[in-house]
């Protein structure tokens, strides 16, 4: 005798169905994932090697990023964060720690340490680069709004050079960005409650005025590093370790 099949086996029968098809469609994700994953560090394998054989970095993205058919953001991300070996080993060896700033001069790169540490603020990523310096990958330029953001990242910059124990503070702001007259009074305003000899300028050529403050430099700027004999990266200073994705 047949016996006629249950609606409950038939139901859990496409339910099994629906779930494999599920779990599949999850694998692929998972694979996708795992592929832009090893895509990048593939990428960055090619970029270290050209740019240790001395290509251009602008030539050596444009062919890394053609190989491996990048996005703006990942292109953006590798030009930032990867070098060659002997700018990685020039880099770190002009990086001072935070122990030999007391009673020190600080010459501050405005918009570089500022736009980073809101970034941070923001939920964006963060990246511990090849040389030890941590930078953004927002890509802001020319333009800077100021926000309820911005209000906190003072405050968490003007708290780390309180803790730093330095003697006098310089902030340089690109003129050519909109904002820098305000941001440079702001800051200047807000230094008064810690107490910090602090002066914030809108300058011209915020980079030249940086490197030429007679004090230690603070960037994550690769053309300040390179002309700098002694530099901090004050971002790394602010930011929880914790909360720094490497590279």
């Amino acid at each position: 005798m047949k016996y006629p099949r249950l609606k409950s086996l038939v139901f859990c029968d496409v339910c099994h169905k629906r779930l494999s098809k599920k779990k599949k469609n999850q694998k692929k994700n998972i694979i996708n994932v795992q592929k832009i994953n090893f895509k990048l560090k593939d990428a960055s394998l090619d970029l270290r090697y050209l740019l240790d054989r001395c290509y251009s970095r602008e030539q050596s993205i444009s062919i890394v990023g053609n190989r491996y058919n990048l996005n703006s953001r990942e292109r953006n991300l590798l030009y930032r964060c990867i070098f060659s070996k002997r700018d990685v080993l020039v880099h770190r060896n002009r990086l001072v720690s935070d122990k030999e700033l007391e009673g020190k001069k600080l010459c501050i790169d405005g918009y570089n340490v500022l736009i980073t540490v809101e970034s941070y603020l923001k939920g964006k990523e963060v990246i511990l680069c090849d040389d030890g310096f941590l930078r953004d990958i927002s890509g802001v330029y020319g333009k800077y709004k100021f926000s309820k953001i911005t209000e906190k990242a003072v405050e968490m910059i003007l708290k780390a050079n309180k803790e730093l124990r330095v003697r006098e503070v310089k902030v340089f702001f690109d003129s050519g960005v909109s904002f820098s007259g305000q941001l440079s009074s702001y800051f200047m305003e807000k230094a008064k409650r810690y107490n910090i000899p602090l002066k914030a300028v809108a300058v011209k050529q915020g980079d030249a005025m940086v490197l030429r403050c007679s004090g230690i430099p603070c960037s994550g700027d690769r053309s300040i590093i390179k002309k700098a004999e002694k530099i901090f990266d004050l971002v790394h200073y602010i930011i929880p370790e914790d909360d720094i994705k490497k590279i």
